[in-house]
Parts: C-alpha cells; sequence; structure tokens
C-alpha cells in the first residue's frame, strides 16, 4: 500500500445544511458535531490520495487507509447484501456505525441480514 498522507485536519460533512459560514451541523448522538464542508478541490484531493494509495491494497488495508486518513469521522454505508465490507472495517474501528436506508421496500431476507448484522456489530 502506498503511503500518501492526505490526513483531513477537521471531519468530513456527511452532508450540507447550506449554512452561509460552510459548517454543518450533523446530528451524533446525544451532541451534535460541527463539520466543515469540503471544497470540490479538497475532494479531489482525497480521492486521487485514494486512488494512489490503494490501487494495489488488499480489502484488509482499504479500511486502514480510511482510519488513517479520516481518524474516527467515517462511517460505512450497506445494503446488507452481504457483510463483508462492514466486518473488514469493524476489524479498524470496533465503535463502527453502518447506515442502512431503509426505503421500505427490502426484502424479509435483506431486514433479516440488517438486524444480523445489528446484533454482531453493535
Amino acid at each position: 500500500m502506498s503511503d500518501v498522507d492526505c490526513r483531513v485536519d477537521e471531519p468530513f460533512a456527511a452532508y450540507d445544511t447550506h449554512r452561509s459560514d460552510g459548517i454543518a451541523t450533523l446530528p451524533h448522538g446525544e451532541s451534535d458535531v460541527l463539520m466543515r464542508t469540503r471544497t470540490t478541490e479538497e475532494l479531489e484531493t482525497v480521492a486521487e490520495a485514494a486512488r494512489v494509495a490503494l490501487a494495489s491494497a488488499s480489502a484488509e488495508e482499504a479500511p486502514e487507509w480510511t482510519a488513517k486518513t479520516f481518524g474516527d469521522n467515517w462511517i460505512v454505508a450497506s445494503s446488507m447484501q452481504d457483510a463483508v465490507l462492514i466486518d473488514l472495517a469493524a476489524t479498524v474501528k470496533p465503535d463502527l456505525e453502518v447506515l442502512f436506508l431503509e426505503t421500505g421496500y427490502h426484502s424479509s431476507e435483506t431486514i433479516g441480514a440488517r438486524n444480523e448484522v445489528e446484533l454482531v456489530y453493535p
């Protein structure tokens, strides 16, 4: 794995609340976390660093790079097709948060997988 340093100085915002000061307030447990909205150029820099660093990386190295780059400020989004990515990420970040978008159109098998993942990775 290539050692490209692009560690961010502040957490990345998951979405923008369109405040004029560029700060997004995101709910996080009991309190709110303030996060600065990133510019397109900043996001392109991180994406390019990821491309270089992860080009020949193993599956296990990808979440390690993510933790090194983003610190504790990252989650995994999953459709619950399988839990491989969740399992890999949880080895690096045991308190991993998993985003599952409940659309109301998932099969009972998908909901069952989500429930099982929630039991294994609380």
